[in-house]
């Protein structure tokens, strides 16, 4: 139920970074150029999925108690995994970095392998279906990345 308005207010965020980067961050066409996060960014960005999946998957395991009309969570931990990767990964991209893939995949691959286990076939054919979408996303900004990374493509005047 959160995520929705989570997500909306970080493609929101998104939506403005990507058409109004700093100087330093955009390229030719006055875009937020793709970057990546340096190694201590990417552990502390691991850092903080562990921490939030561990509070939130805690929450969501005792929500039954505190609220009797709400079922008991089968998989409360890999729910707020999933959760807080899917969130992770937009803020990732509204952020326009380049390792915002390897999130999505994550999310993807983790959902492929976990749909078939509660009989959601279809989810997990469109968690395969997604897979693709992401590798495809990830191989065109890796190419985009390595072009403005180049200087190829740029005006030369």
């Amino acid at each position: 139920m959160l995520l929705q308005p989570i997500s909306f207010a970080i493609n929101m965020f998104g939506h403005y970074r990507w058409t109004h980067p700093r100087t330093n961050e955009a390229n030719n066409r006055h875009e937020l150029k793709i970057t990546l996060l340096d190694n201590r960014r990417r552990l502390w960005v691991l850092l903080v999925v562990a921490v939030l999946t561990v509070a939130l998957g805690a929450i969501v395991s005792r929500l039954h108690l505190w609220f009797p009309a709400v079922r008991r969570a089968e998989q409360p931990f890999l729910d707020a995994f999933i959760l807080v990767v899917i969130l992770t990964a937009q803020w990732l991209s509204a952020q326009k970095k380049l390792d915002c893939w390897a999130a999505w995949m994550t999310v993807n691959i983790t959902n492929a392998i976990r749909y078939p286990f509660g009989g959601l076939l279809f989810l997990a054919l469109e968690s395969f279906t997604k897979i693709g979408m992401a590798s495809f996303g990830f191989l065109h900004w890796l190419k985009k990345y390595r072009n403005e990374q180049t200087g190829v493509g740029k005006n030369t005047g």
